[in-house]
């Protein structure tokens, strides 16, 4: 994988998403900050970070947002705790943009990938460090190659999930 992008303006919405719970905190959205890193090391520009925790960013607040920019990937950063959320998220998504592709990455799904396909519209996940897959995903997606060689992603089908594994060459 080459340092410049076919499709470097490739629309990418990546979200570390929130559920609203007493006491929760609110830290660095680490996750989605190093896969924008990754993304732009590799020549992608047109993406968008959101962090619906420090403000309490509800759904309707953050559709707004998909509607407003267009994605064509939308990623998702979770905790189990936020299933719901998320499941509402990709469900509200989906409507907006039937041809969104919704992939979920954080400690959720990657701790439980066959409930996670079960529970949320999605058609991939990346499974433990997303910084391995993100930019395999993209370039596949972006040529429409779809499920990327050289990732580390669980992906969904209308038949079953399969999962790939290689590394992204650095």
């Amino acid at each position: 994988m080459s340092n410049q992008p076919q499709h470097p303006d490739f629309p990418i919405m990546l979200v570390r998403t929130a559920r609203d719970i007493p006491g929760y905190t609110v830290t660095q959205p680490l996750g989605i900050l190093y896969l924008a890193a990754e993304l732009r090391r590799y020549g992608y520009g047109n993406i968008r970070l959101l962090d619906m925790r420090p403000g309490r960013m509800q759904v309707d607040d953050l559709m707004e947002q998909v509607k407003s920019f267009r994605p064509r990937l939308l990623g998702l950063s979770s905790l189990s705790y936020e299933a719901p959320t998320v499941a509402e998220i990709a469900q509200r998504a989906r409507r907006l943009d039937p041809d969104i592709h919704i992939a979920l990455g954080g400690p959720l799904p990657s701790s439980m990938k066959a409930e996670s396909f079960e529970q949320i519209d999605a058609y991939s996940i990346a499974v433990g460090e997303g910084e391995r897959s993100i930019v395999a995903l993209v370039e596949g997606l972006a040529s429409n190659r779809f499920p990327p060689s050289g990732s580390d992603l669980w992906t969904k089908s209308f038949a079953a999930v399969s999962y790939t594994s290689s590394s992204v060459p650095r």
